[in-house]
C-alpha cells in the first residue's frame, strides 16, 4: 500500500515523515518489520484491521527511532482518520 512505501522511503532515507493512512486491507498488507503477519492479523482480530495496522506501522516507527505524533481528522471529515 501507497502508506507503507512513503513509510519505506522516508525510513530508508532517514527523514521525516508525516501521512494520513487510507485503505486499511490485511489482503494487501505486509506487516511492518519486525512484526509477523500472525500478529498483525491477531491483532485486526481484537481491534480491528485500521486500528491494528496503524499500531504496527506506530510501533516499528518507533522502534526506528521515531517520534508519533497522533492526530485525529474530525468525523465530519473523515470519519476513518
Amino acid at each position: 500500500p501507497l502508506s507503507d512505501r512513503v513509510i519505506a522511503r522516508a525510513v530508508a532515507s532517514a527523514c521525516p515523515v508525516a501521512l494520513v493512512p487510507c485503505c486499511h486491507s490485511l489482503r494487501k498488507q505486509p506487516p511492518p518489520p519486525p512484526f509477523t503477519r500472525s500478529a498483525l492479523e491477531a491483532a485486526a482480530a481484537v481491534l480491528g484491521q485500521p486500528a491494528a495496522i496503524d499500531g504496527f506501522r506506530i510501533a516499528s516507527l518507533r522502534g526506528r527511532g521515531y517520534s508519533i505524533d497522533l492526530r485525529h481528522i474530525p468525523a465530519d471529515i473523515s470519519p476513518y482518520n
